[in-house]
């Protein structure tokens, strides 16, 4: 019993948790699409590299922000999930035994199918995140360290992205 509460538990604080990855990756696309313009006018104004320099290097001061909340919430994320998936791996023992409240847990199991759907709907967009923080990593000296810490917590959203989605298939099997 103490993993499936620790398990919904989880459960109800995914969400919020989510909520906040997905403002900070969202701050940084809007921070990153602003060093854009920013350096476009530099560009424009002839400022060669040097412009560019300080567009990127206010570009990593503004990220480091949203960049550490993604990282806390990345984190946070897969810790959740661990949880969630003891209780799914429960539930999975659960429901190949026959036990008696199989009917329950069938239940509970079916509505994870909505979870599991709406991780692998979400997973081309975070990879599309990973990759700009890698193409960051390149731009300027000053924007790598920034860029390898919201590579690092992206990369642990698609960790847990991918244990969800590795339910779909127990979870399509119980009930075909």
């Amino acid at each position: 019993m103490d993993v499936l509460a620790e398990g919904e538990i989880a459960m109800q604080e995914v969400s919020e948790i989510l909520t906040r990855a997905t403002a900070a990756m969202e701050a940084t696309g809007t921070l990153s699409r602003a060093a854009g313009e920013r350096l476009a006018k530099s560009d424009a104004e002839g400022r060669g590299f040097g412009g560019r320099l300080q567009v990127a290097r206010q570009l990593a001061k503004d990220l480091q922000l949203p960049a550490d909340e993604l990282g806390s919430a990345s984190t946070e994320f897969l810790d959740r999930v661990d949880q969630m998936d003891a209780m799914m791996q429960y539930i999975f023992r659960n429901l190949q035994g026959g036990a008696e409240d199989a009917e329950g847990t069938r239940d509970f199991a079916k509505a994870m199918l909505g979870m599991v759907n709406s991780a692998e709907g979400s997973e081309e967009g975070v990879r599309a995140m990973l990759d700009g923080a890698k193409i960051l990593q390149t731009v300027a000296r000053d924007l790598k360290p920034v860029g390898k810490s919201i590579e690092v917590a992206i990369n642990r959203i698609l960790q847990g992205i991918a244990t969800i989605t590795d339910w779909g298939g127990p979870l399509q099997t119980l009930f075909a």
